[in-house]
């Protein structure tokens, strides 16, 4: 994957080409986790017990800003530069960690998820029957 991303990386890449670029490392991750057959660590939810397998990991853009300082693909105070660049165009697009609009009706849902172990609220169950 690093030496994709040398060989793909140009300082002058606009924002959405970078976000491409981004996606494309994601999507090799992505092979590479299925071909090796690596799955996810099994959490266990401390109030119930339930156990289920955590989300798969991603590639995020400040992920791979910051590989390309580790990496030497840059220097520090070039990434640094990068990071805040993307910060900023990141707030001014509403856009989430991995470059795609942030979907406001699914990050309510996701902050009133519950613990299958913990009561429903009334206005939720009536939508049940």
């Amino acid at each position: 994957m690093i030496s994709y991303l040398r060989s793909h990386w140009n300082p002058q890449l606009p924002m959405p080409k970078i976000i491409v670029l981004r996606r494309e490392l994601d999507e090799m991750l992505q092979r590479i986790r299925s071909s090796r057959n690596i799955k996810t660590p099994v959490l266990i939810c401390p109030k119930c017990g339930l156990r289920a397998h955590g989300a798969a990991p991603h590639v995020t853009v400040r992920a791979m800003i910051l590989s390309l300082g580790r990496f030497g693909i840059m220097s520090q105070a070039e990434t640094k530069t990068l990071e805040k660049r993307w910060k900023q165009y990141r707030d001014i697009n509403q856009l989430n960690l991995i470059g795609d609009p942030i979907d406001t009706e699914l990050c309510q849902a996701d902050a009133q998820a519950l613990c299958p172990d913990e009561e429903i609220p009334v206005e939720l169950k009536q939508g049940e029957d």
